[in-house]
């Protein structure tokens, strides 16, 4: 079952996703697992050893899933159909604080982003066995998103007083939080539909 807390498995999910295959990779830019973190781009400070950040910007509802029938429990229950989300993840790279050379900093800051792209490009589609069990009732596709200049623009802008840096935007969708209310399933009525669809009994 899906609880509530499935937007916060899915990012999880997302970040150990991108920790896990380039812990695997040993033809990369070097990268530490702690320094992949879910944060705001507005909270790595010069500082900061984070060198990605996947960041939870927008959810919105499932265009496609919102209008599934009730989920039937039992011959007199029914439950409402999950609620089912599109989570949308700003991805950026912030440069190295190894060296003194900008140039080379920058660089391996491209690098990292373009090692991040490539990780969800050849694991956009995650089956059941790569999911947690929570989110394992349907598949879920990882969509590098097109984002417009001016969407990319506004989504930076609320962030606060932060430099620029090279990010792109994911949608991880789909992410089913199961309804927890179930309701009487109303037999008369039932038989009554039944009766009056082409083919019923008259």
């Amino acid at each position: 079952m899906a609880g509530y807390a499935a937007i916060a498995e899915a990012s999880e999910t997302l970040v150990e996703l991108l920790r896990d295959r380039i812990d695997e990779r040993s033809d990369v830019v070097a990268i530490d697992r702690s320094e992949i973190a879910l944060v705001s781009p507005d909270d790595v400070g010069a500082d900061s050893d984070v060198r990605l950040s996947v960041f939870l910007y927008d959810v919105t509802e499932n265009d496609v899933l919102k209008n599934e029938p009730p989920t039937v429990v039992d011959e007199k229950r029914t439950r409402d159909p999950p609620l089912a989300l599109d989570l949308r993840y700003l991805l950026t790279a912030f440069p190295s604080q190894s060296g003194s050379d900008e140039t080379a900093n920058t660089l391996d800051q491209q690098r990292v982003l373009g090692l991040a792209m490539q990780i969800l490009h050849e694991h956009a589609i995650l089956g059941p066995d790569e999911l947690p069990a929570s989110l394992a009732e349907t598949e879920v596709q990882i969509t590098l998103e097109d984002e417009s200049l001016q969407g990319f623009t506004d989504v930076w802008s609320s962030l606060g007083d932060v430099s620029l840096q090279p990010s792109v935007t994911y949608q991880f969708s789909p992410v089913l939080i199961d309804a927890t209310a179930e309701d009487a399933t109303d037999r008369v009525s039932q038989r009554g539909m039944e009766y009056n669809q082409p083919g019923g009994e008259e």
